[in-house]
């Protein structure tokens, strides 16, 4: 995803509107939330899943922009990030005792976009050299 800018510094005001809703800031903590969206037997566990993510997109999206992402590579990325939170039950790990869940979601977001980037160059750098062994002075594999 070639998706840096380089140059100019992004604030919050530049960003558009997400279409989705939720606040342009992070809001403090409801741990009850997290607790219910982080146990599948919950019978809140739907509603609270989807309160997380109207309250944690758009700030977390805000965050990548401001890191250079173009807007569709900051919303496929915070997209896949939330597939993989539900996918892995990460929400699950978070601890109100270690912090804030805001902190939680941009370290876990931080991992999840260096790991994505780190993918993305090897997959570009095997391309077109995956198979060497054709070449004329190599060994065939």
């Amino acid at each position: 995803m070639g998706s840096r800018k380089s140059g100019r510094h992004m604030s919050s005001h530049d960003l558009p509107s997400s279409g989705i809703g939720g606040p342009r800031r992070f809001e403090a903590t409801r741990w009850h939330v997290v607790r219910a969206a982080a146990d599948p037997a919950s019978p809140d566990a739907e509603q609270a899943l989807a309160t997380l993510f109207r309250t944690y997109w758009y700030p977390l999206y805000a965050y990548l922009r401001r890191q250079g992402h173009a807007r569709e590579d900051a919303r496929d990325l915070i997209q896949a990030f939330f597939v993989k939170l539900l996918e892995e039950g990460t929400i699950g790990v978070a601890d109100p005792g270690r912090g804030k869940f805001r902190s939680f979601l941009l370290t876990a977001l931080k991992h999840f976009v260096s790991n994505h980037e780190r993918e993305a160059r090897g997959e570009t750098r095997r391309g077109p050299y995956a198979d060497v062994g054709g070449l004329p002075g190599l060994p065939a594999r």
